[in-house]
């Protein structure tokens, strides 16, 4: 139990969303909408904050929202949440419903409070909030309810005797420490021969899990379990799934305006000067006295019909009435389900005046009115629109809607520059790009180091030189993410058996320095300037960072032993590659010290020497490693740090800097998802994203898993999280590799890297890859692309996949050039990332995504009146997909998949269909469509698709051959192995 000094409750609890809000405090809330400004330089919350509240609550840190939680006055929160001080939760209390104000003097010495389920209200839905108070004005922190289970498992024994049996998946991060089993006999069994089960349970998050059974330190699948997927490693996991309800709120409404009780006719805006929904005269002048309104969206609930739907977003009395103070939304015709919408500007919840729920013809809408005064205070700068629905099984996919000017955003040309949602990485490693100066090449030359791990010496300069030449802006990239820059060793270290060898600093992973750059990457000054001509090229740049360990070399490893974690655990054994039991306290090798982060001196020091980048170079954010190794106690510390340093100074003077934070870690969906938060990182690399996109893209179909994986992603993450989405890394195997076959499952792809020379082993890999960067580039996240995976480079894993870069024109363009297919591969990558960076919907649009077949994978994202629908076909037959407008939608919308139809299934596409280009034809205008890899198959090019054809698109109106076809249909034809996107 934590200990803060002293013992008591808050004695309140909570301002109910639902329930009605005081007066006084309803207007305090509208007042702080109106100073969204100030308010938000005060609690420095992150506009996509979203908590997620474990089952039996958990702490919540102040200093994640302000960087001075002792000048708070009070912490309230919605019906269903509980607060404490300590970790105690008294049922008598529980019930209260009271609202506090001004405790500033209990706040004194309290940065933290425990928030925990209300059990007692059992009607709280899955999203709640707390709201945080100073002067009046409040910042409103949403809370969504863990969805999580409880998992039992027993495994039988039949017979066979073990000392220890223990389970270890993906939801308690692969530790079997952390779920050991007790034996239960049956019947008057004695000894663990007998039969009996081997029992023990944990909470388990939502989607799908692997593991395994550990039976005295032997793994095996679950005898009790007949579902099971590859490991990737040759071995096989257990399986099973946590569904949960996945509502889903889909916008399909725009933004107008409201002069005297009329509504301006959407054809009145489109005709104006400006773009849709943005200043016309009229409706500037009317803003300046009136209220504008806002359309928000249209959901429906996936899977039911809506029977009728009254929500006023604040108050808790059901009422069929559809006048104000209507309360609820009752989904489906049996069983209803009862639900709320929470809706919030930035970080204040909108007033529950202001919200209004109606349904139309089963598309329930929310109109969220606004008064004039706050669209006026809207009138620079960006905020954000965010809407959930919800009730007590589930909660829905979040609308986040960019706002400027007070108006909505459509055109990514009006989102700010910082927006991290526009970014497309690019990860060079600095020693094998480009060499920019010979000058500075020192290779070690040694017998003892093989020339395959030796510096090669490319550096910062080789990089800058790349930007002028247009390199990346060709590409379509706009953040480069390089390697350490640190000093390392001037010697070698470690050692390889077969072949052997020991290893050069060459990838700046051992610091002997933390603030020292290394001669052989850069100076201080071609840092310098490789970051000014970064953003002169309007590219934003992200340092990697080593916080986990410092080289033996490193003077501090003498001065201050005490600062380290020991080698040598208490039962004798090395504490090296420890991954899961050790996971804090781990070396990585005998000669890495890892810094004891349970030490607060030694957070502190460090968290200074990371704050000396930002102050000493103008970067844009830190790439971390080895993240999940290292405590939370750092990365609050650090975020911490960088507002109070950088991020208010700066934003008090007009010019907010950037400060983007993404995170390494290996392991479950619930682990990573640990690290983000508004005091913590703001992303992390979703491996187990490109873990499922791997074993899709190489010829396993997998569509089904990877949908899913998508699935979990949005629960884990949210619908517009900013992971890292990557082609590969430095420490993966080729990706084109993987793709083509070069390597085969449960090889060791590091060994097979010096045994033999990996090549293009089929072609076919070059389609995957492209399929695979299409899938990247069309999900929510940030794409990242691992240097040379835009030719598809091929190589074992490390060191194998640290090759050269290869280029065909510029500097180091004397290196073996790239031949037709990789510059074929690289130019379509360019059009996927044009496509990107030009459409709202993929930045900030709702997301379906739907498997059929296993082999076939269809992505929908939607932002206000623009779609893209993404189809990938990973199987080895061409398929016909049928898409059909949606429900509600005009003639002039584009459509979605309904069903898909194989060539040789129950229709054939008839002769007279074919020809006929589906671009702005029959009434669909603005609708369009991108080539692809849409051709015939019989027409082969550099590597199987004909780039000059015209796209094989299929047109069918009025053929009635099949009930599911109608003249609203169209049949694309997506032959094996290849992509198209239709967008709007």
């Amino acid at each position: 139990m934590r200990s803060f000094g002293y013992r008591f409750l808050l004695s309140v609890f909570c301002v109910s969303i639902f329930g009605s809000v005081h007066g006084q405090r309803n207007e305090k809330l509208v007042g702080s909408l109106g100073a969204i400004n100030s308010i938000e330089q005060y609690f420095h919350l992150s506009p996509n904050q979203l908590v997620t509240l474990q089952p039996n609550g958990n702490w919540i840190w102040l200093t994640d929202f302000t960087v001075n939680p002792h000048q708070l006055d009070s912490v309230t929160c919605s019906s269903g949440l509980g607060l404490s001080l300590t970790q105690e939760i008294p049922a008598a209390v529980n019930k209260r419903r009271e609202s506090t104000r001004n405790m500033a003097g209990r706040w004194i010495k309290q940065d933290s409070v425990f928030v925990y389920p209300n059990q007692f209200d059992s009607f709280a839905a899955k999203i709640q909030y707390l709201q945080i108070w100073k002067n009046g004005e409040s910042a409103v922190i949403p809370v969504r309810l863990s969805e999580k289970v409880w998992k039992v498992f027993r495994i039988p024994a039949s017979g066979v005797t073990f000392k220890k049996v223990q389970i270890k998946g993906t939801f308690n991060a692969w530790n079997p420490n952390n779920l050991n089993l007790t034996f239960e006999y049956l019947g008057n069994g004695k000894s663990l021969s007998d039969q009996g089960f081997w029992v023990g349970g944990t909470w388990v998050g939502p989607g799908t899990h692997q593991y395994v059974v550990v039976a005295d330190g032997r793994e095996m699948r679950d005898p009790s379990n007949k579902d099971s997927v590859s490991n990737g490693m040759g071995g096989w996991n257990s399986t099973f799934t946590n569904a949960t309800k996945d509502y889903f709120l889909q916008q399909t409404r725009y933004f107008h305006g409201i002069i005297d009780g009329k509504s301006i006719e959407k054809q009145q805006i489109k005709n104006s000067e400006s773009r849709p929904g943005s200043s016309a005269a009229a409706i500037e002048n009317h803003w300046a006295n009136n209220s504008g309104e806002i359309v928000v969206f249209g959901f429906q609930v996936s899977g039911v019909q809506v029977q009728r739907a009254q929500v006023n977003a604040g108050s808790s009395v059901p009422s069929k009435s559809k006048k104000k103070g209507a309360t609820k939304a009752v989904i489906g015709k049996q069983n209803a389900v009862t639900g709320f919408v929470l809706a919030m500007i930035q970080n204040h919840v909108i007033p529950q005046v202001a919200t209004e729920v109606t349904e139309n013809n089963g598309i329930i809408d929310v109109r969220i009115t606004f008064p004039a005064r706050l669209i006026q205070n809207w009138s620079k700068g960006n905020v954000y629109l965010r809407v959930w629905f919800a009730d007590k099984n589930g909660v829905s996919n979040d609308v986040m809607i960019p706002m400027k000017d007070g108006e909505m955003v459509t055109s990514v040309a009006d989102l700010a520059d910082a927006d991290p949602r526009r970014m497309i990485m690019y990860n060079p490693m600095i020693d094998r790009f480009v060499d920019g100066n010979i000058a500075n090449n020192k290779p070690l030359l040694r017998a003892d180091v093989s020339p395959k791990v030796d510096f090669y010496g490319g550096d910062v300069k080789g990089i800058t030189a790349k930007i002028k030449e247009g390199y990346f802006t060709s590409l379509g990239v706009n953040t480069i993410w390089i390697s350490p820059v640190v000093k390392n060793p001037q010697g070698p270290y470690g050692q390889w058996v077969n072949p052997a060898t020991k290893f050069s600093g060459y990838h700046g992973y051992w610091p002997v320095s933390l603030q020292q750059t290394d001669d052989r990457f850069c100076t201080e000054a071609e840092l310098k300037e490789f970051i000014d001509v970064a953003h002169a090229n309007g590219m934003k740049v992200l340092i990697d960072y080593v916080a986990h360990h410092i080289h033996q070399e490193h003077p501090l490893y003498k001065q201050k032993p005490e600062w380290f974690t020991p080698l040598i655990l208490p039962d004798g054994s090395k504490n090296t590659e420890r991954w899961d039991d050790y996971r804090l306290t781990t070396w990585f090798d005998d000669f890495m010290p890892t810094f004891n982060y349970f030490k607060p001196e030694v957070v502190d020091a460090l968290t200074d020497t990371a704050m000396y980048w930002f102050h000493h170079y103008p970067v844009d954010g830190f790439r971390h490693d080895a993240t999940k190794h290292i405590p939370d106690a750092f990365w609050r510390s650090l975020t911490l740090k960088m507002k109070q340093q950088i991020l208010i100074p700066t934003a008090d003077a007009g010019k907010m800097r950037n400060m983007y934070q993404i995170g390494e870690t290996y392991g479950s969906a619930e682990l990573i998802g640990s690290y983000l938060g508004s005091g913590l990182l703001d992303a992390q690399f979703d491996f187990n994203m490109y873990d499922a996109a791997v074993n899709a893209f190489k010829g396993n179909r997998g569509m089904n898993q990877l949908a899913n994986t998508l699935t979990d992603s949005r629960k884990w993450y949210g619908s517009h999280h900013l992971m890292g989405n990557i082609s590969g890394n430095q420490d993966k195997p080729r990706i084109m590799s993987l793709l083509d076959g070069s390597l085969k499952e449960g090889e060791n792809t590091k060994q097979v890297g010096w045994d033999r020379e990996i090549q293009i082993n089929d072609s076919l890999g070059y389609a995957r890859l492209l399929n695979m960067m299409a899938f990247n580039m069309i999900i929510p996240g940030v794409p990242v692309i691992y240097y040379g995976d835009e030719i598809g480079m091929p190589g074992a894993n490390d060191p194998d996949s640290r090759r050269l870069m290869r280029f065909d024109k510029g500097l180091q363009s004397s290196a073996q050039a790239i031949n037709k297919k990789e510059l074929y591969l690289r130019n379509q990558i360019s059009s996927l990332t044009n496509l990107r960076n030009n459409n709202m919907a993929l930045l900030y649009g709702n997301m379906v995504s739907t498997s059929i077949g296993d082999s076939v994978l269809v992505i929908d994202r939607t932002y206000l009146n623009q779609n893209v629908i993404g189809i990938i076909n990973n199987g080895n037959s061409d398929v016909y997909v049928v898409i059909k407008k949606r429900k509600g939608e005009s003639t002039s919308a584009l459509v979605t998949w309904v069903n898909l139809v194989s060539k040789n299934d129950f229709f054939a596409i008839p002769e007279s269909a074919k020809g006929s280009v589906a671009t702005k034809d029959k009434g669909e205008e603005g609708l369009s469509f991108i080539g692809g890899n849409i051709y015939p198959m019989h027409e082969r090019a550099p590597f199987g698709y004909n780039s000059l054809k015209n796209c094989t698109q299929y047109r069918i109106l009025g053929w009635k051959s099949h009930p599911e076809i109608d003249e609203n249909c169209f049949v694309v034809k997506v032959p094996a192995h290849s992509f198209d996107y239709l967008f709007k």
